[in-house]
């Protein structure tokens, strides 16, 4: 029988000297099946790959058995007793024997010109000529070994395929679109087995998927909070669940490296994951090789934050300022590493990577911290904002709190392209027009951008012209109010905001949940400065009512002018906008016939419109 000669590889089974055999017992079939099997035995005494035993003492069938170990493998039929010669697929350990097998064989070329795993080989070449002499060499190892191939499983001259679940093609690897697809057509989950499914599904494409660890973090804290079999799935859940799908709908694809070349290697470090992407650079473009990410461990959370780096493979230049980064730049001297502050970035790949790390803010205990601020007026409200930007769309979150803990939840959503800072600017001017037209004077406003912060505090100078007038248009609109602050905070301490944002800009729907998804049709910069200052002093049914309350104008009619008056008690001015009175909600603002049709057209807009109750509809309404 050929084979591969016992020379190079057979294969022995671990059996533990002097167990006793476990014989298997006969079994009875049907006429069909008996007269099946004895023609596969038939056949595969034809060709040597069993032999008849006479009592037992207990395929990828080239490799053939261990003598000792033969009647070991001994199956019984009604004809008689039979062993195999050579391995069958169907040991335990028959996987990892046929692997040496095939490394032994082409030590020499893989990872070069051959990839093999198991019984998937794959010749690759990058020119047509190369790859007759790369077949060449793989024919004359296979006939050196006397290995054999099935014809009718060997494919030639595939130009794009799929190797281990991969697809393969001249332009590099590319994911699976079945299992990509499999996550599109994934539902929001409502029960906890449905996450499980999900993060699997995620994990099996997370080397084509940057900082994915921190895109799934809010799954991975869903899992590991709630133990119960119907979830909570938050608004926070689904803007990072949208937020994933609207990543992977684009073709995610993996460069192959050029052999010589140098790589980059691009790392960060946020409140929940470490996350390095390996890049490769080509006449001023940054292409992917391979993303890589980790979560903290518990002891791993509280490193400092240049200890979290390192951890992602990073030393400091001048190791010596901490005995701790000394232990890590002697684990990371063996490697061929160089440092260098991060250029301007040109690339894609990196441009959806990189992020700017924000402090902790947890200085060292027994450190003297700063100085207590003063403390806020009682009347202050807080305000979170955060925009938001990717390849389609942008958008903008906005969360506002008054001073007896009232929530207000804002989705906007650009109709025109924006960078993250304009994004950022946008959120923020959006959100103080809203402020100061609810009639707020004290406001605390808390934004994770670092550059829309300081060049509004006048920290930073900014050279480009939009941006500056983003940011004459936001002082303008902070000097309005008698007193606020603006802090920036990590994205850990804004992510309901981010989660708005999300939602504004990947949700296709104008409404999800009691959240209005509202269009910002253009930026705020184009518009002139009575567009954004002036109040509309449009004549409509409040006109009674603000010329008694301002002017004391009165009808001439008694009964109407006394009925002016007790209608008038339930109005109030704020900053020249009416509102009525609210005793268990807050004031609502009042609005014209045109801009009461709007709102309802919105709430009712959609896909199949909206059918909720009168009282659901009636508290959006109040809501918008």
């Amino acid at each position: 029988m050929p084979g591969i000669p016992t020379e190079i590889a057979t294969h022995n089974l671990s059996i533990i000297p002097f167990s006793a055999p476990v014989r298997q017992k006969r079994r009875a079939f049907t006429h069909d099946k008996c007269r099946a099997i004895q023609v596969e035995v038939k056949k595969l005494m034809a060709i040597n790959f069993v032999r008849e035993v006479t009592y037992p003492r207990c395929g990828y069938n080239q490799i053939r058995m261990n003598p000792t170990d033969e009647e070991h493998t001994a199956f019984t039929t009604d004809k008689g007793l039979y062993c195999y010669q050579v391995m069958p697929f169907g040991l335990k350990n028959a996987g990892a024997t046929y692997q040496r097998l095939v490394n032994s064989m082409f030590e020499e070329v893989i990872g070069t010109i051959i990839e093999v795993y198991m019984d998937d080989m794959l010749v690759k070449s990058l020119t047509l000529k190369d790859h007759v002499t790369n077949f060449s060499i793989f024919f004359a190892i296979i006939l050196r070994n006397g290995m054999r191939l099935n014809p009718q499983k060997c494919i030639f001259g595939v130009e794009v395929g799929k190797f281990l679940g991969y697809i393969i093609s001249h332009r590099g690897i590319e994911a699976n679109p079945e299992k990509v697809q499999a996550i599109l057509d994934t539902v929001s989950p409502t029960y906890r087995n449905e996450v499980q499914s999900l993060t699997g599904k995620v994990a099996a494409l997370s080397r084509f998927v940057s900082r994915l660890t921190d895109k799934c973090t809010p799954f991975f804290r869903l899992l590991k909070t709630q133990h119960v079999k119907v979830i909570a799935w938050t608004a926070e859940h689904e803007a990072a669940f949208l937020g994933l799908k609207a990543y992977l709908a684009e073709v995610h694809l993996l460069y192959k490296p050029v052999p010589g070349e140098m790589l980059y290697i691009y790392l960060a470090a946020s409140s929940s994951a470490l996350s390095s992407a390996l890049i490769r650079k080509d006449s001023d473009c940054e292409y992917p090789v391979y993303y890589a990410g980790k979560g903290y461990t518990g002891a791993e959370s509280r490193y400092l934050d240049v200890e979290k780096i390192a951890l992602a493979l990073l030393v400091l230049q001048k190791p010596e300022t901490s005995g701790r980064l000394i232990k890590w730049a002697i684990e990371l001297g063996e490697f061929d590493i160089k440092y260098q502050p991060r250029t301007a970035i040109k690339g894609q790949a990196a441009a959806d990577f990189i992020f700017e790390p924000i402090p902790s803010h947890n200085p060292p205990p027994g450190s003297p911290g700063p100085p207590a601020p003063d403390p806020p007026p009682p009347s202050t409200w807080r305000l979170y904002v955060d925009g938001v930007s990717n390849k389609r769309t942008s958008g903008a979150g906005i969360l506002l709190i008054s001073s007896d803990d009232q929530v207000y939840e804002y989705a906007l959503k650009f109709a025109f392209k924006a960078s993250n800072n304009a994004a950022e600017y946008e959120a923020l001017i959006a959100s103080l027009q809203i402020a100061w037209e609810l009639g707020v004077q004290h406001l605390s406003i808390s934004s994770d951008s670092q550059l829309v912060v300081n060049q509004v505090s006048d920290n930073f100078e900014e050279k480009e012209s939009h941006m500056s007038s983003y940011q004459a248009l936001a002082q303008a609109q902070v000097q309005r109010f008698t007193s606020y602050t603006l802090t920036q905070i990590p994205r850990a301490e804004n992510d309901k905001a981010d989660a708005l944002a999300k939602i504004a800009a990947t949700s296709p729907s104008p409404t999800y949940g009691a959240t209005k998804v509202e269009i910002l049709e253009r930026p705020s910069t184009s518009k002139t400065v009575s567009e954004i200052f002036t109040v509309d002093h449009t004549t409509s049914w409040m006109a009674p009512i603000l010329k008694y309350m301002v002017d004391g104008l009165a009808p001439d009619d008694k009964v109407e002018a006394r009925r002016l008056q007790l209608r008038s008690a339930q109005y109030t001015i704020m900053n020249g906008k009416l509102y009525r009175r609210g005793h268990c909600f807050p004031n609502l603002k009042c609005v014209t016939p045109e801009d009461s049709h709007k709102i309802m057209k919105d709430i009712h807009a959609g896909v199949c419109g909206n059918h909720a109750g009168a009282r659901s509809l009636t508290h959006k309404t109040r809501r918008a």
